[in-house]
């Protein structure tokens, strides 16, 4: 029962920490996980969510569900749509809300941090917010939709 409850716990820290890794520049580890655990306390306050219940809510809303693979032919390098595997598509999502958390435009790492975690939990519950890993994982559907076609030319089966 002991070691039980020691995977859960490490599970759930690892989920987190998943977070903060993502986000580590230049050894600051400290200072990001400060300003990720006050970003956490006020959006639990506005969602009424536990921790591990807004970061999954964030990493299901983030993770895409098919990958775009390298195909080498006659010189050519074409992109194959295919299955993607749990891990490499959460590593995928968080790469592309670590890059979208840059980009905003707030003064402070906490609010920009706060600003697109709350854009990306408004856009699961309701459809009017916008986000800058909303806009990354359109662009990227919109290449895997346009590749599809080589999925035929390739016969690469699902």
């Amino acid at each position: 029962m002991i070691r039980l409850q020691k995977r859960i716990v490490r599970r759930k820290k690892n989920l987190f920490f998943l977070f903060i890794n993502r986000f580590i520049k230049a050894g600051y580890k400290d200072y990001i996980y400060i300003n990720f655990l006050i970003v956490l306390i006020k959006l639990k306050r506005i969602y009424n969510y536990s921790f591990d219940g807004l970061l999954n809510c964030i990493l299901n809303y983030i993770k895409p569900l098919v990958e775009l693979r390298p195909k080498f032919s006659s010189g050519l390098i074409y992109y194959l749509p295919v299955p993607i595997k749990e891990h490499k598509s959460v590593v995928l999502g968080l790469s592309w809300l670590v890059k979208a958390t840059y980009k905003r435009f707030e003064v402070t790492f906490q609010e920009k941090l706060f600003m697109e975690l709350d854009c990306i939990l408004e856009l699961e519950t309701k459809e009017y917010s916008r986000s800058h890993v909303s806009i990354y994982k359109e662009e990227y559907y919109n290449t895997v939709l346009e590749n599809r076609v080589l999925l035929y030319r390739f016969k690469k089966k699902f």
